[in-house]
């Protein structure tokens, strides 16, 4: 995908400066857009529209906006973003694809012109820009490691959200945004179980061909789960000339997959590609959070970017298995959630009253994969109201830690829109409504926004076929007991390996793709970790962040073995960016 920077100004009418690849840019009937994604339904927008196969993409969307006018998005199937200048009437409009794959960023400099680019370190080179820290935005960074749309680090810059439409109008620029598509759970579609496998088959089918219209040979980024293995399993037999597997290796056995995963290419016959990944990888880390030109701080940043820098080595695309835990509701804490149900379904909600008194009495776990660390989660979680049970999954710092790493907060964070969510949406139950926040918040925030900066320069296109949007769609509509029960996860998706993966892979309890942390910080990162403490007046020029806090964080992870690797590698990608920082 191409990126692109777009100036657009108003002084007696709208006018367009841009800089970027020319096929990011196209123009017809008064109408200019600069775009960049990867349709994955060409054939089809080709056939609506009557126009050549070859049409370009920013050629192809114009064609489409000019018959469809603002709903020309919502025809789009896969990642894009656009921005686009028209003259009757004349306006301004910003968007990004339905489930946020891509990323666009804008604010407007002391001439009142208004900046965008898909790319925030662009974004940032321009003149003009108002660069001042956000600290709403950094509260949101230290809850969840990354910052959510529509805020970015500084003050001044927006992220547009996912399926949106971010619209300016009249010489003052005002600003409207509008969502035009969203997750529908309701109504159902309620087929017999046998028949549900085979339409999730034949869906996922249709779109691996749809990803490899534009490509000849792909390779996989193959870990030892369900997804990338169903999706290498399905689309493979589709490629002429079928790619490799790329599989990351650790030393510490509760995160290293790369055995799981060579079973499941050698069933099928691929060549495995290993990339080990040790503690000196984290050199590359600056440059990362470089590349995002705002901190983040999800620990599979890293070796993401090994695996895709691998990939990109022997072919120009890579597949993944992204998706399929938000859409086919694959995450524990989904499952923690159906069952926390029936738990506060006895009398007086006993079980969130031996919950809030057991979570006194658990030790402290030293790993975060540990069944201790597991047990203590679910204890504390059960403690708390619905909503903020789910939001503690995924907390780095809670509020009160918050406070305590900060001293001055704000109340308007991320837990307001969250319980606003799970509160309004229209679902099944409570499952569902947690699952419809990962859709709208942690995919594209974080999963898609990791993708987004561990690829960034190496040319490589990331077909993601669970995300086809009628894959979607199907997924969200099945009932819930069709996705996940209180004994099983993913269900169509687990139907689909039992025929595809290899039987020893499926009797595996779900991982997840992370990074020894705990263990490299008691060890080989010690060092870096007690200079980050140590040199943290120097590198927080805005003097936001409590020293003594700090120290005693790292403390407590190095001396008394208690697990604190999440807030700390969360405050170490603080510091790498904050050094990196152009403002």
């Amino acid at each position: 995908m191409s990126d692109f920077i777009g100036c657009f100004s108003y002084e007696d009418c709208w006018s367009l400066r841009w800089e970027g690849s020319a096929a990011c840019y196209a123009a017809k009937d008064g109408c200019q857009v600069l775009f960049s994604g990867a349709l994955r339904n060409r054939r089809e927008l080709t056939e609506l529209l009557k126009c050549p196969p070859d049409l370009p993409a920013a050629a192809l969307f114009l064609e489409l906006y000019l018959k469809y006018g603002e709903a020309a998005g919502a025809k789009l199937n896969g990642p894009f973003c656009f921005a686009l200048l028209s003259r009757q009437p004349e306006k301004v409009l910003l968007g990004r694809d339905q489930l946020g794959q891509s990323f666009l960023f804008y604010g407007r400099d002391a001439r009142q012109n208004l900046l965008c680019s898909n790319r925030l370190p662009l974004l940032l080179k321009q003149p003009g820009l108002c660069r001042d820290l956000d600290l709403l935005a950094l509260q949101d960074y230290l809850g969840l490691g990354y910052i959510p749309s529509p805020r970015t680090i500084y003050q001044g810059i927006a992220k547009v959200r996912p399926a949106s439409l971010v619209l300016f109008t009249g010489p003052q620029m005002a600003e409207t945004s509008l969502t035009y598509w969203e997750p529908v759970y309701l109504p159902k579609r309620v087929l017999p179980w046998p028949e549900v496998g085979r339409e999730c088959r034949r869906l996922l089918e249709q779109a691996g061909r749809r990803c490899l219209q534009e490509h000849t040979q792909a390779n996989y980024l193959l870990s030892g789960g369900i997804d990338s293995g169903v999706v290498l399993g399905l689309t493979a037999p589709l490629q002429e000339k079928v790619g490799e597997a790329i599989s990351i290796a650790f030393d510490h056995p509760l995160y290293d997959e790369s055995t799981l995963a060579g079973l499941t290419a050698a069933r099928h016959r691929l060549p495995q590609r290993v990339r080990k990944v040790t503690p000196g990888d984290i050199a590359a880390l600056a440059s990362l959070l470089a590349k995002s030109g705002e901190p983040f701080a999800d620990s599979s940043l890293l070796p993401t970017h090994l695996a895709l820098q691998t990939a990109a080595e022997s072919a120009a695309a890579v597949f993944t298995g992204d998706g399929g835990d938000e859409l086919f509701c694959g995450y524990r804490r989904l499952q923690f959630m159906a069952w926390r149900c029936c738990c506060l379904g006895l009398p007086a909600g006993i079980g969130q009253v031996l919950a809030k008194i057991l979570q006194h009495g658990l030790p402290q776990p030293g790993e975060q994969r540990s069944r201790l660390a597991n047990l203590t989660r679910m204890v504390r979680a059960l403690a708390k109201e619905k909503t903020d049970c789910y939001i503690s999954f995924q907390e780095i710092f809670s509020r009160d830690c918050r406070q305590q790493l900060l001293g001055r907060t704000q109340e308007d964070d991320y837990l307001q829109r969250w319980r606003e969510v799970c509160s309004n949406y229209e679902a099944e139950d409570w499952v569902e409504k947690c699952a419809a926040l990962d859709i709208l918040t942690y995919l594209p925030d974080d999963c898609f926004r990791k993708c987004d900066i561990a690829g960034t320069g190496l040319g490589l296109d990331i077909l993601c076929p669970i995300l086809d949007l009628e894959v979607a769609e199907f997924a969200l509509t099945l009932p819930r007991r069709d996705k996940i029960t209180l004994l099983e996860r993913k269900r169509p998706l687990r139907q689909l390996a039992k025929e595809l993966l290899p039987a020893e892979l499926l009797a595996q309890t779900k991982r997840g793709f992370g990074t020894p942390v705990a263990a490299w910080f008691r060890a080989e990162l010690a060092p870096m970790l007690q200079e980050m403490a140590r040199t943290l007046p120097d590198w927080d020029t805005q003097g936001w962040l409590n020293h003594d806090y700090v120290q005693a964080l790292v403390n407590a992870h190095l001396v008394q073995n208690r697990n604190c690797a999440p807030q700390l590698w969360t405050l170490l990608c603080l510091q790498l960016w904050y050094k990196n920082n152009p403002s």
